[in-house]
């Protein structure tokens, strides 16, 4: 079996699994505008939709103020509380997340107890860093993953 190493580019099918730095609010329900980020699987070409939405804390939020003005017995125009929340708490971005199948260039091979792991950047935009198992506790997780070609040492 031919290891990979830095420089060649190999090409991610969909269905692959690998690992990325992904935000944490498509694994678990996360605040909305979260800025925390964890390494996760995710399989290539495979979206993945957030768990949590900007929708349920306005929700949660106009309760709270319901309730407050209530206790008052003070007036509440809830067509101004909501435009309010719409201000205060716009639409979340990226929605969706998917590792693209396509070419990678491996940019580093780590080594560790039992195995190999293999990081590999997008030539593509989004440029998403991702790695993968080349072997792992000593079986090949993908022995049959081969350079399609290598970066070009001097580019003209």
């Amino acid at each position: 079996m031919d290891w990979l190493k830095e420089g060649d580019i190999v090409f991610l099918e969909k269905g692959m699994d690998v690992y990325a730095q992904i935000p944490l609010y498509f694994f678990r329900n996360q605040h909305p505008y979260s800025k925390e980020v964890s390494v996760g699987q995710a399989t290539v070409g495979v979206k993945r939709s957030r768990l949590s939405s900007e929708s349920a804390l306005r929700d949660e939020i106009a309760d709270m103020i319901k309730f407050i003005f209530a206790y008052r017995k003070m007036p509440l125009d809830t067509k101004i509380l909501n435009r309010f929340l719409l201000h205060q708490l716009p639409p979340a971005q990226d929605n969706e997340f998917v590792i693209n199948r396509g070419e990678y260039e491996v940019i580093k091979v780590s080594f560790g107890p039992g195995e190999r792991r293999v990081y590999c950047r997008c030539l593509a935009e989004p440029k998403t860093i991702v790695y993968f198992f080349q072997q792992h506790n000593n079986f090949p997780k993908y022995p049959n993953m081969v350079a399609i070609r290598r970066v070009e040492e001097n580019p003209k």
